[in-house]
């Protein structure tokens, strides 16, 4: 069984990430863990005995708001208190919190929601930057505006190195949800010809699944963050799934050139973002 691990910080954006959550929940049998992380500072002149009575007294009623915030949420699809487990922790760093509890639960996935609308570097704040490229646990980024959907095409953007390994994680993913996978390759090096002889000997060997290949040439000017909006407008999937390394200089090189800085990715679609296997 999956474990979910969705955060929240009670705002109207987080909603997007716990309605994606509950639909991956759903159409997996997961489970669903809804977990909030709160800062609590300690006055100097505070005793320690009056000081866990605040954190307990504060923790209590952070926890009842999540479950009523949960439920507020989860009743039309059919998840309250009762099938979410709702975790409420005191924590400094926020990230490292959500990381640390994701890695102890073993969860499969860290689900969590954008800011809102924009470039992409700006969406996410400094908790989910920081969750995104140091998480050993793969992550789910949803945007704010997301609508819930059954979760049915993956759209896949592969460099082809490590393409067995990452392939088994991805199928793994799409098959609970009997979700198509269509895989993307952006080249702006590999001439045509040989190309198209790689996408067929692929396609060959995968064509018992519900997966497709594609290949497309790079212009180096654009970002492929460019190159995977045009696609993501044209084939409409559900998530789009990378594997990246787990470094933010990488991660804003991988979806920012020169010339496109100011340009947004798409974001109407939700991300799931795989460590890459270093070599």
């Amino acid at each position: 069984m999956n474990k979910i691990l969705v955060t929240t910080d009670f705002s109207t954006a987080s909603r997007a990430g716990i309605r994606f959550a509950m639909q991956l929940a759903k159409q997996t049998k997961g489970k669903l863990i809804a977990f909030h992380v709160m800062e609590l500072p300690k006055p100097t002149r505070w005793s320690e005995k009056k000081y866990d009575a605040y954190a307990i007294a504060e923790l209590t009623k952070a926890h009842t708001r999540l479950m009523r915030f949960i439920d507020s949420i989860g009743h039309q699809s059919g998840f309250t208190t009762k099938t979410v487990e709702c975790v409420v922790t005191e924590g400094w760093q926020i990230d490292q919190s959500v990381i640390e509890y994701a890695t102890h639960i073993k969860a499969n996935f860290i689900c969590m929601s954008t800011r809102g609308a924009g470039v992409l570097k700006k969406l996410m704040g400094t908790n989910a930057s920081a969750i995104l490229t140091s998480s050993p646990v793969p992550v789910i980024v949803v945007p704010k505006i997301y609508r819930v959907s059954p979760i049915s095409h993956i759209l896949y953007s592969s460099d082809f190195n490590n393409l067995q390994s990452e392939m088994k994680k991805v199928v793994a993913f799409a098959q609970p949800l009997k979700a198509k996978i269509s895989v993307y390759h952006y080249d702006f090096l590999l001439p045509l010809k040989e190309a198209k002889m790689k996408l067929e000997r692929l396609a060959a060997k995968h064509s018992a699944r519900s997966i497709k290949f594609h290949f497309k040439k790079f212009l180096i000017e654009n970002s492929l963050a460019y190159h995977l909006q045009n696609d993501i407008r044209k084939s409409r999937p559900s998530l789009v799934a990378l594997f990246t390394k787990q470094n933010r200089g990488w991660f804003d090189r991988l979806f920012l050139s020169s010339k496109s800085a100011a340009v947004s990715f798409d974001t109407k679609t939700p991300l799931l973002v795989f460590r890459k296997r270093e070599h």
